[in-house]
């Protein structure tokens, strides 16, 4: 968990790239169910980027009740929906054909769980 730096990269790229290795390790500790290690390789890649693996996170902590990570979750699903819809119309329409997807009815619902659940951050 101590990899700082991609070289070849900046900005936000970098940070994307960086997030993209996190989620991966996050998604290959939650294959082997080992749901606990998966959610702090989750949250490490949060912290860098809200990238592709937001969803998955948002989905394991809630089906595996992780109230710990119920705020971080939420604040990282919210920021890749922002992110999202933050491109334009045709670059969104074209990720749903390729075979990104869009906001599913379980997203939706994980969303709203760790809304109703996750315990604000203080300010």
């Amino acid at each position: 968990m101590d990899c700082t730096e991609i070289t070849g990269a900046t900005g936000q790229a970098r940070d994307d790239m960086r997030s993209s290795i996190f989620g991966l390790m996050g998604d290959a500790y939650r294959r082997e169910n080992n749901v606990q290690l998966a959610a702090q390789w989750y949250r490490r890649a949060s912290l860098i980027s809200p990238g592709s693996h937001a969803p998955v996170y948002a989905h394991m902590v809630r089906e595996h009740q992780l109230a710990d990570f119920y705020s971080d979750a939420l604040a990282t699903l919210e920021e890749h929906q922002r992110r999202c819809l933050g491109k334009p119309i045709m670059a969104r329409f074209l990720a749903r054909i390729v075979g990104s997807r869009g906001w599913t009815d379980r997203e939706k619902s994980d969303l709203e769980f760790l809304r109703q659940h996750a315990v604000p951050k203080a300010a």
